[in-house]
């Protein structure tokens, strides 16, 4: 079953082009991420996953870890 989630997160420092490619790359090693589109001029990052197998909190960590924390 399919639990596919589409959530956009206020990124820090994503605002040019290889920080949103940094970003995307890193994001697409998780398994359960279906689609990442990154908008560095509005330092904002849409990600659609399977819930199932990926938490927000999991992507928030490895936002972090690349140096692009999640704005909450």
């Amino acid at each position: 079953m399919n639990s596919a989630k589409t959530d956009v997160l206020k990124v820090e420092g994503l605002d040019c082009p290889s920080c949103a490619t940094t970003v995307e790359k890193a994001l697409k090693k998780l398994k359960g991420i279906q689609s990442t589109e990154a908008n560095f001029f509005a330092e904002k990052l849409t990600v659609t996953y399977d819930d199932s197998r990926v938490t927000l909190d999991d992507i928030a960590d490895k936002l972090k870890k690349v140096g692009h924390p999640v704005v909450k």
